[in-house]
């Protein structure tokens, strides 16, 4: 699955905003590694801040280079301190990267 910022986005923009979208620091549920496994139940993803890996249940992993809008997202959201982070927070995170 390729990371494009503004699918990534939309999947945020309908959640509520005070959703809970992921834990800070955890690379099988930090909000990349969420969102794919929204779009993908099947597959187990590990998601660091310059690559992540999926794996279709009971195959090989598979190593992808994390797009530079997504290592910096992933960055600043491991930045903070601990805990969940919001759908809200994510967006804004987003909005600090791309003003657009």
């Amino acid at each position: 699955m390729k990371l494009v910022q503004k699918y990534f986005t939309s999947w945020l923009e309908h959640k509520k905003p005070h959703d809970t979208v992921g834990d800070i620091g955890e690379a099988k549920s930090c909000p990349i590694a969420l969102y794919i496994l929204d779009k993908n139940p099947k597959h187990v993803v590990k998601v660091w801040n310059v690559s992540y890996l999926v794996k279709e249940r009971g195959g090989e992993y598979v190593h992808k280079d994390m797009p530079d809008w997504a290592e910096t997202f992933v960055n600043s959201v491991d930045n903070l301190n601990g805990g969940v982070i919001t759908a809200l927070e994510c967006l804004n995170i987003l909005k600090e990267i791309d003003p657009g």
